[in-house]
């Protein structure tokens, strides 16, 4: 396995390069990391507007819709 940094052909399966010491695992997709963080904010997003809209319906935010899923409103 070739260093990316330094170029030194290491053994198969090292995780660090025996020359400069760099990681010779691959690097994650950034664009997976993207993705995920997007659809966090979307879900944290529309839970926002749900209960904000959930409050001005005569409930309380967040406690009152937790009252009302249980049947005490």
């Amino acid at each position: 396995m070739k260093c990316q940094k330094c170029g030194f052909q290491n053994q198969e399966g090292a995780k660090f390069c025996k020359r400069c010491g760099g990681s010779l695992e691959k690097q994650k997709s950034s664009t997976r990391i993207w993705i995920v963080s997007a659809i966090l904010i979307v879900v944290c997003v529309s839970a926002a507007v749900f209960l904000h809209e959930k409050g001005n319906n005569g409930g309380s935010g967040l406690r009152g819709f937790l009252l009302c899923r249980r049947g005490y409103l």
